[in-house]
Order: structure tokens, then C-alpha cells, then sequence
């Protein structure tokens, strides 16, 4: 959505939750291009991915994406 808006709207700065972080980096394909094509500021927020990087070890109940992560 964050990409379309980029292409087709005049803005100075975008917020990005999460798609760009260790574990995602899914918004280097197709917001990342086109916002430094048009000179739009990205603000990645959520970059902990709903805390699971913010802890060496995740707790048992760590969250991902907002949803209960997956054991590793």
C-alpha cells in the first residue's frame, strides 16, 4: 500500500511498520525503489518486529507480526 501511495501521490515522508528488519526485509523490493526515486523519506517503526528482536532470547511468548511467533 506504502508503494502505491509513493508512486502515485506527492509526499515528503512515509512510516513503514515492520517491513523492513532483520527477519523482513520485504519493503527493499518495492516501497524502497520508488521513495528514493521521488525523494519520499521512509521512517521505519516497528523495526523489533512486535519485540521479538529486542531480547537476545525470546520469551516462550513472544510475539511476531503482531501474532504469536513460531519456535525456531
Amino acid at each position: 500500500m506504502l508503494a502505491q501511495f509513493v508512486r502515485h501521490t506527492d509526499l515528503d515522508v512515509v512510516i513503514l511498520a515492520g517491513r523492513y528488519t532483520l527477519l523482513d526485509q520485504s519493503a527493499l523490493d518495492d516501497l524502497l525503489p520508488p521513495a528514493a526515486e521521488r525523494g519520499v523519506s521512509v521512517a521505519a517503526a516497528g523495526v523489533f518486529n512486535s519485540g521479538i528482536l529486542a531480547t537476545p532470547r525470546p520469551a516462550p511468548a513472544a510475539r511476531y507480526d503482531y501474532g504469536p511467533s513460531t519456535p525456531t
